[in-house]
């Protein structure tokens, strides 16, 4: 009863687990459900999931940082302890489940109390804190990640893998868009046109470029045996990859694009530093958009008809009202708008699972919908311009 489930975005992670969660239902006579997420917006595409499915859910509790939820947790377990309740299910967060009031209360109430655990977007609950969400009470334990294995990350990576109990069903890419999905007998995901946009950086950007690489590649042998020249050399990192996501010739590429495709149901991905400047291209040439970033909240208000902000947006995303959400990382894991099949990824980092995160929000499978696109800016390395074989050949290896 412990497993990962790696499968591509889109094609049913969320449903498969909850067939895992109606199979330990059908198991023992009284059992708390814990559904673990990245950020609220996920967890209320469960409950309303679970909600249409209909599990046999005796009481819900939403314990997160838009709810009060201790006094709700700890009378729910204690019902459950003395039969008074057979099932509960919790919907919480990944900060929530690590916190310690939370793991507290699980671990003073379970004694004797079956525990399903899922970790949807897993791949969170192996970073340094987050793993303390990973009790040894939970006696059930579902993975949810189509990357589980951490970035630059093999402790977290093993631990994650170690939990879930080294299983793993594996359903890629790949295979989503070559098998056939017996109900609707179409793939399970949508074919793709990938678009890579090369473009050079300008002269002072290429000055600032190589100017930082050579003191990366001085700082790259300091940096091995001290903390101090460490944080020196991941600072200098930093800046160089601003430089490349934030490159100036983009904004005449993605105004390009703007005015030879039709742009509705578009997602673009931005970095802080571009997101103003995507705006107002978009508003120059009549594109209805909104930000959805960090700043929109995720607290259910009346203003929104008691709903979160994120979740207004995307439900005046999926009815047309909006043509194109900007997104700044709060689009990556999990977001459900299989409506969106425009993807143009202005800023990105080197770590794969975001890259294969922001396709997956534009290759599922939606009504009318037979194909989507995906534009990706790409910083070619002008080697015309560089001198110092050595940096050439440096480049070249990056660019690889």
């Amino acid at each position: 009863k412990r497993l990962l489930l790696e499968m591509a975005t889109g094609c049913g992670k969320t449903r498969t687990a909850i067939a895992c969660i109606n199979d330990f239902i059908g198991r023992v006579s009284n059992g708390l459900i814990i559904i673990s997420c990245p950020q609220n917006t996920l967890s209320m595409q469960w409950k309303k999931e679970i909600e249409k499915i209909g599990l046999k859910i005796d009481t819900t509790i939403v314990a997160d940082g838009t709810h009060k939820w201790r006094n709700s947790l700890k009378n729910e377990l204690r019902k459950l302890k003395i039969g008074f309740a057979n099932y509960v299910v919790v919907y919480t967060t990944h900060t929530t489940a690590c916190s310690n009031d939370f793991r507290n209360i699980i671990k003073t109430h379970v004694s004797n109390i079956s525990v399903c655990f899922v970790g949807d977007e897993v791949h969170g609950l192996g970073a340094f804190k987050s793993k303390d969400a990973l009790l040894n009470e939970y006696s059930h334990r579902i993975g949810l990640s189509a990357t589980p294995s951490r970035w630059f990350d093999d402790y977290g990576t093993n631990i994650l893998r170690e939990y879930f109990g080294n299983a793993s069903f594996e359903f890629t890419i790949a295979q989503a868009l070559t098998t056939t999905n017996p109900l609707t007998n179409k793939p399970f995901l949508v074919e793709y046109e990938y678009h890579p946009l090369f473009l050079h950086l300008t002269e002072e950007e290429l000055e600032n470029y190589q100017e930082l690489t050579s003191k990366i590649k001085k700082m790259s042998v300091f940096s091995k045996n001290s903390e101090k020249y460490q944080k020196w050399f991941e600072k200098l990192l930093f800046e160089r990859s601003n430089i490349m996501k934030n490159a100036e010739l983009k904004y005449d590429v993605f105004r390009d694009i703007l005015q030879s495709v039709p742009i509705k149901n578009a997602l673009v991905f931005a970095s802080d530093e571009q997101i103003d400047k995507v705006m107002f291209i978009l508003q120059d040439l009549n594109i209805i958009a909104h930000r959805f970033t960090q700043k929109q909240g995720t607290t259910p208000s009346q203003k929104y008809g008691g709903i979160s902000e994120r979740q207004y947006l995307i439900n005046k995303f999926k009815d047309g009202t909006y043509e194109t959400l900007v997104a700044i990382k709060c689009l990556d894991e999990g977001i459900d708008i299989p409506i969106a099949k425009i993807a143009i990824i202005m800023s990105s980092s080197t770590n794969p699972r975001e890259y294969i995160q922001r396709i997956g929000r534009v290759i599922r499978q939606s009504k009318g919908k037979d194909k989507a696109y995906i534009y990706d800016f790409i910083i070619e390395p002008d080697f015309v311009s560089l001198k110092d074989p050595e940096l050439i050949e440096f480049e070249k290896q990056i660019f690889e």
